[in-house]
């Protein structure tokens, strides 16, 4: 065998190994996408599930909740405030 063939085997290895690297990290981009999402639909139950404790506390808070929900030009500015 001589160098060239050594060299071209070499080449195809390490052409290789890059098509190997680059399906793993395509993979691990896929598979962060998907922790990701899990994350932020998590974080967002997280935080539905504050706002409905506290509209469950009190009538007031209540009332505002749904007010914003269905009628939020009969809010007053400072209920329209406490809603966002």
């Amino acid at each position: 065998m001589n160098w060239e063939a050594i060299g071209a085997i070499g080449e195809i290895v390490a052409a290789l190994a890059v098509l190997i690297t680059l399906a793993f990290l395509a993979y691990q981009l896929k598979e962060f996408a998907k922790s990701n999402a899990a994350i932020t639909v998590g974080s967002y139950m997280q935080s539905y599930r504050a706002a409905l404790s506290r509209a469950g506390s009190s009538t007031e808070v209540a009332r505002v909740i749904r007010l914003g929900n269905n009628e939020p030009e009969s809010l007053s500015e400072d209920e329209h405030f406490q809603y966002i």
